[in-house]
């Protein structure tokens, strides 16, 4: 279906609001809160569309080499509420790439997750200068949102908030002296799309940040055989991490499921001054309490 031209600069953002509330808007793919604005423009909405998203993908938009991996522009971001006492929903205008993307029966071949892999590599040669989103900004995404959505100062601060999580062990993690490189966090098939000539556009950037390597491995294997094999298999083609990243993997995995065990949603004033974190207070629906 070919719509009719229209540049995203003409429309403002209530019109946008209107358009994403449509019942005749023509949804792309599977998704249900992403729609098309002209043949190339689309819309990501929700409440959980977020600025560090935006600015994620504007960021990794501006640092990635295209010949590698895409990543579609972003040309506007804002928020905007209903006016029916529910939370703000973020709406994200950017670019529309054409490809293939995998249905929830589909598996990746072999060749994309040679791709995947090659991709991954590429992140790992990509060092920031401070753990967290690639523009500062809270940390999002599976790792933290059960616990608070912290927004880290510094490699000393993320080390001693994942350790808070870590009561039950003698061993802590100890991630200073690791370099933080780019990671995604969120590779399930459905957010690369695949262009014809078998080059791929990565897409959900809310979780990326700069972190280190292994904690790209440690989501992975938190969502194994979420997609068949699929985790496995990418997992055996990246580079192997050392015996130390493994170790640091492991109690970083910990960490994580001690998160959904004790639930540190709320953490007392006495724990966040120790911890000296800067906290955004989680919204009702973002907690499982």
């Amino acid at each position: 279906m070919t719509l009719s031209p229209l540049n995203n600069e003409d429309l403002c953002d209530s019109e946008i609001v209107q358009h994403c509330a449509d019942p005749h808007r023509q949804l792309v793919g599977a998704s249900k809160n992403v729609v098309r604005l002209s043949d190339d423009t689309v819309v990501k909405f929700g409440w959980d569309v977020t600025a560090e998203e935006a600015s994620n993908k504007r960021r990794a938009f501006e640092l990635l080499d295209r010949k590698i991996v895409r990543v579609p522009q972003v040309y506007r971001y804002f928020s905007q509420s209903n006016g029916q006492g529910w939370p703000k929903s973020g709406y994200i205008v950017m670019e529309y790439i054409r490809g293939k993307v995998l249905g929830e029966d589909e598996t990746s071949s072999n060749e994309q997750v040679k791709r995947i892999a090659q991709i991954l590599h590429y992140f790992s040669t990509l060092q920031g200068d401070h753990p967290g989103p690639l523009e500062g900004g809270i940390s999002l995404g599976l790792l933290w949102e059960e616990n608070g959505k912290p927004v880290f100062k510094n490699m000393q601060q993320m080390e001693k908030w994942l350790n808070f999580r870590l009561p039950d062990v003698e061993s802590k993690l100890g991630i200073m002296s690791y370099p933080l490189v780019l990671c995604h966090l969120d590779l399930a098939p459905r957010n690369f799309v695949w262009l014809a000539d078998g080059s791929a556009s990565l897409l959900d950037w809310s979780s990326a940040g700069f972190y280190p390597r292994f904690f790209e491995v440690c989501m992975l294997k938190i969502m194994e055989c979420a997609h068949g094999n699929y985790e496995l298999d990418l997992i055996e083609r990246i580079e192997k991490l050392t015996e130390d990243e493994e170790n640091q993997m492991q109690l970083l995995q910990r960490s994580f499921y001690n998160g959904i065990k004790y639930s540190f949603v709320s953490l007392s004033v006495t724990a966040t001054d120790l911890l000296g974190l800067t906290f955004v207070k989680p919204k009702i629906h973002e907690t499982l309490e």
